[in-house]
């Protein structure tokens, strides 16, 4: 998981629109509406992955008209990234006395559905497994995976790799992290979080700790929030790491779309954004390669 395909162009899926684009900084070539899915046991229903296939069939065939073709010269390979919101993401404790990558795999496993109640073989799992430490698995529905990947064949298209957005964003953000350090990545329905633990010698970067996908407030409830439109961001951290007896963080990172307000502001200004604990700083995520 931490080392990902470098394609020049991505598919970004969301839960009601889709992008393709260059990837670092995103050109968007075409953004389709999509029917928000009926999910039955957490797996998208069968009329929005049809509405899926046409979006995608739809933007492939936009970006190799003339007028764009130049921007995209025959594409035969895309990074496939889905938001946060469609996936699982959680952390597996590696098993006593594990002799081999499967039993790290089986943990994985077990602890999707110990956590979640869902039956794995209808996801599909990836884990940076490690037999020291608690190690970052994610999870994606296997019909969506496999919706995707045939609508991409069809068009003549090969996916060179399938993530869930955070993934990459934290292959990034973990050489800039210190231990204690959280990251932000905000979504228009969710924002994803994880904290810094400790890093070991072995280790290029920083491993979290911690990992979670918390429900965006609705723009109702923005518009009545605290500290110019950042608040609900610095209260749904702090109740996070009060939740884990953590303490509040001092830096997060900031990273995704719609940023708050005055959290995007102090961001850029690299300065403390301060909250009611007085503690929190926000600042934006810098582009590095992962």
């Amino acid at each position: 998981m931490r080392d990902w395909f470098k394609v020049p162009v991505s598919i970004r899926v969301s839960v009601n629109e889709i992008c393709l684009g260059a990837r670092e900084p995103m050109t968007t070539a075409i953004v389709r509406g999509i029917d928000n899915p009926v999910f039955k046991d957490a797996e998208p229903s069968s009329l929005w992955l049809k509405a899926l296939d046409q979006s995608i069939a739809g933007a492939l065939a936009s970006v190799r008209q003339p007028a764009v073709e130049s921007e995209f010269p025959r594409i035969r390979e895309l990074e496939v990234v889905f938001s946060d919101v469609l996936c699982r993401l959680w952390l597996t404790p590696p098993p006593v006395n594990a002799t081999e990558p499967g039993d790290c795999v089986a943990a994985s496993v077990l602890r999707f559905e110990s956590l979640f109640g869902l039956r794995a073989d209808r996801w599909r799992i990836v884990a940076d497994l490690d037999a020291n430490r608690p190690f970052l698995s994610a999870a994606l529905p296997r019909a969506l995976v496999d919706c995707v990947c045939a609508a991409l064949m069809s068009n003549g298209v090969r996916p060179a790799s399938i993530r869930p957005a955070f993934v990459g964003t934290w292959s990034r953000a973990r050489r800039e992290m210190s231990a204690g350090d959280w990251l932000a990545v905000v979504a228009p329905h969710s924002v994803t979080v994880a904290r810094a633990g400790p890093l070991n010698w072995w280790s290029s970067g920083q491993s979290p700790d911690l990992v979670r996908i918390l429900p965006r407030p609705e723009v109702s409830a923005l518009s009545a929030g605290v500290g110019g439109g950042s608040g609900w961001l610095a209260q749904a951290i702090r109740l996070e790491a009060l939740r884990q007896d953590l303490p509040v963080p001092q830096r997060v990172l900031l990273c995704g779309e719609q940023l708050p307000g005055a959290a995007k502001a102090s961001a850029a200004k690299t300065s403390a954004a301060k909250t009611s604990d007085d503690l929190m700083r926000f600042e934006r995520l810098q582009k590095v390669e992962p």
